[in-house]
């Protein structure tokens, strides 16, 4: 009978430690899982939310960044977690788009539930403060003019890529696509001029823009930005299909008690409700844009069409 009593004590007190880490208050760590370097959009919105979140959840949230293998690696590693509501996986573009171009991925988007989305953002078309392209129709003149110019390419399935690559086939040019190990780091040489021009994200090329390294010639959004509103619409050029804004989001595990993903989901939507990290993000050129669960996965099904759609045109096969 010790040695059951033992067992049992054991086993209640794992328990306990288990359900303490879902409840409020509790100092175990909620780890929000970024497979991109930091610095970049998905980085820094994150890291905002995380603020609040924590305020809101009574523990610590923190941001661990695992970039690498085109945002494949920090889904890989939340496979590996317990299912129990502390990893959380921020999701993106990729999350529809990777399992349609990549083969032999280490994680499954059908054993990753979604929580909640949280945000929308625009990307911008820029070239360099230096170029004489100072439109997009200028620079589209010169790219078939001189094919192959270079071209940022922010990794396969990203949407900045999808952005450039569904423009090129749209407009009928060709651009020679280079590749960077990841995050922005394409940025110097955006601005240097060696890269003919490329699409980044709002947050990276908001600053550049007002400060004159960049030019910026188009913006994916459905109408200006009022921080940027001289850069014209995507749609207003000509190119709707191009104008495709990123989004952020959340998933779990499959199997994490529901009730864990319920106070993860209004987490979120405090965050996102919250005036002080609406002027955050909206400072980034983000719309704080809450979906819940239900909302989430039916937006998911229509962001996985858009992406296969951008496959068949021939996006990210090469």
């Amino acid at each position: 009978m010790t040695l059951i009593r033992v067992l049992a004590a054991g086993l209640l007190s794992l328990l306990g430690a288990s359900l303490a880490s879902a409840q409020p208050g509790s100092s175990q760590p909620i780890r929000i899982i970024v497979p991109y370097a930091a610095g970049g959009l998905v980085d820094v919105m994150n890291r905002i939310m995380a603020i609040r979140m924590a305020q809101t959840l009574g523990q610590p949230v923190i941001v661990e960044n695992r970039p690498g293998a085109n945002a494949n690696i920090g889904p890989a590693y939340v496979m590996q977690a317990p299912p129990d509501g502390r990893t959380i996986l921020a999701t993106a573009s990729y999350f529809s788009t990777n399992p349609l171009i990549e083969s032999n991925l280490q994680w499954a988007p059908e054993k990753l539930i979604p929580v909640a989305r949280f945000a929308v953002s625009p990307n911008v078309f820029v070239v360099s403060g230096k170029s004489t392209s100072v439109t997009l129709k200028d620079y589209l003149a010169e790219a078939k003019a001189s094919p192959g110019k270079p071209i940022a390419d922010a990794g396969r399935g990203a949407t900045q890529t999808m952005v450039q690559q569904i423009l090129a086939s749209a407009a009928q040019v060709n651009f020679t696509p280079v590749q960077y190990k990841g995050g922005v780091s394409y940025v110097p040489d955006l601005i240097s001029g060696i890269l003919s021009g490329g699409v980044a994200p709002f947050n990276v090329a908001l600053p550049l823009v007002k400060g004159g390294q960049l030019h910026g010639l188009a913006i994916t959004s459905s109408k200006r930005s009022a921080l940027l509103p001289q850069v014209p619409t995507m749609a207003e050029l000509g190119f709707p299909e191009a104008a495709i804004d990123s989004w952020l989001g959340y998933h779990v595990l499959a199997g994490t008690p529901p009730d864990v993903v319920k106070r993860l989901v209004a987490a979120v939507q405090e965050a996102t409700s919250n005036d002080e990290t609406r002027a955050k993000l909206s400072a980034l050129g983000a719309e704080s844009s809450y979906l819940d669960t239900s909302a989430f996965k039916a937006f998911l099904q229509n962001d996985l069409t858009r992406a296969q759609r951008a496959v068949k045109l021939g996006v990210d096969t090469r």
